[in-house]
């Protein structure tokens, strides 16, 4: 398995390079740190669409990643949030490649019209 991934973004602006990296146990220390400072925030935090990434996304793209160009580095949370979604799409697929233990699953839910057959009388 790769230890680091390399993706390159091109909209017609200054070209963007992003190096992210399989996860180190301090890393995984670094992203909990960045994700209990977020916890703060997203008490404090009104706008919905900000609350996910504080707690989730931002900490893995920070703890991932070793070297940008093209953006700033390393980025605020604010920053984070005006990068094109086309990019973080392409850096998300590198991040949970090499660190599948940080992808959250949502759980399946089950279709509440349908019952079980051990429930069925």
């Amino acid at each position: 398995m790769d230890k680091t991934k390399t993706i390159e973004y091109d909209d017609g602006e200054p070209q963007v390079k992003v190096t992210v990296k399989r996860a180190s146990f301090g890393d995984g220390l670094m992203r909990f740190q960045l994700a209990s400072e977020g916890e703060e925030q997203y008490q404090k935090e009104k706008d919905e669409l900000r609350r996910f990434p504080l707690l989730v996304t931002y900490p893995d793209f920070r703890a991932a990643t070793i070297a940008a160009e093209g953006i700033p580095y390393p980025f605020s949370f604010d920053q984070f949030l005006e990068f094109d979604e086309a990019l973080i799409n392409l850096w998300a697929e590198a991040v949970y490649s090499l660190n599948p233990q940080w992808k959250l699953s949502v759980p399946e839910q089950s279709d509440p019209k349908k019952e079980p057959a051990s429930a069925k009388k």
